[in-house]
């Protein structure tokens, strides 16, 4: 089982390489923009933040700890509430946003998945 800190580097490590890649992009659209570290700093750390949600909703108390915040059930119905077509009305930064703490949230469910326990279907406890 993956602890809060690796939970946290995964995170951090997601929410920065999404955070350089948006702004390399930036970059690319217009090269007089600066490289904003600080802003790369913040998704770090909120990308961390997010992805210790799910042990803090439903806390490591013991190994079948994993309910319905840790189940492929909640990943599939988040999936769709920043994916799904009822997002086509909004904005880009809206889109933007659900889907970066969509990302940092499920990378603690795949760290959870590869485990020998693994990720439950529902919850744990049925």
């Amino acid at each position: 089982m993956a602890s809060s800190k690796q939970h946290f580097a995964i995170g951090a490590a997601l929410g920065a390489g999404l955070n350089l890649a948006y702004q390399l992009v930036q970059l690319q659209r217009d090269p007089s923009r600066p490289f904003d570290l600080f802003q790369l700093a913040a998704y770090a750390a909120l990308g961390g933040g997010i992805a210790v949600l799910a042990d803090a909703i439903e806390p490591a108390t013991n190994p079948n700890h994993r309910g319905f915040f840790h189940s492929f059930t909640f990943a599939s119905v988040s999936s769709y509430a920043c994916y799904g077509r009822h997002t086509e009305n909004w904005s880009s930064d809206q889109k933007t946003a659900a889907r970066f703490v969509h990302a940092c949230y499920v990378s603690h469910l795949v760290a959870d998945a590869i485990t020998p326990r693994g990720l439950p279907i529902l919850c744990s406890d049925f």
